[in-house]
């Protein structure tokens, strides 16, 4: 499972550095440039994730677009038991003209504050991940 496993360890464990360094992987030896050149690059990464978290530990139910608080986190990876289990929320931005993937990652990061997406899912343990996507670039930071 390599940086597949690694990756979704980190996203249940609050582990950001191993989230970062495990999707850059990804990232790096998976996607084309091509790939992420389309008119909506952030659509390419988005079902690139999803894909990715197809195969969760057991009860977990990964959950694309769904509404969750005051609007639709991109992905949200929810246990079969709140109480005991954690949950992960994440959400991707590329960049708008001009701006570095990190302000991309800070723009993901304000709309999930915004939205409230971390209140709206249950559970007692809640990661939130804001991620910036830039060609092969990766920008990881957790929201707290």
């Amino acid at each position: 499972m390599g940086n597949l496993g690694t990756l979704v360890r980190a996203v249940l464990s609050g582990d950001a550095p191993a989230v970062q360094d495990s999707l850059r992987k990804l990232v790096l030896n998976l996607l084309s440039y091509h790939d992420v050149a389309a008119p909506d690059p952030e659509r390419v990464y988005h079902a690139f994730v999803l894909g990715l978290f197809a195969e969760l530990p057991a009860g977990y139910r990964p959950f694309s677009n769904r509404e969750f608080g005051d609007g639709r986190p991109d992905v949200v990876l929810l246990p079969a038991d709140p109480a005991t289990q954690p949950t992960a929320v994440l959400e991707f931005k590329t960049p708008d003209d001009g701006e570095t993937v990190q302000h991309a990652a800070e723009r993901a990061a304000a709309q999930m504050a915004e939205k409230r997406y971390v209140q709206g899912v249950d559970g007692d343990k809640v990661y939130a991940w804001a991620v910036g996507f830039d060609r092969k670039k990766v920008v990881v930071s957790q929201v707290t």
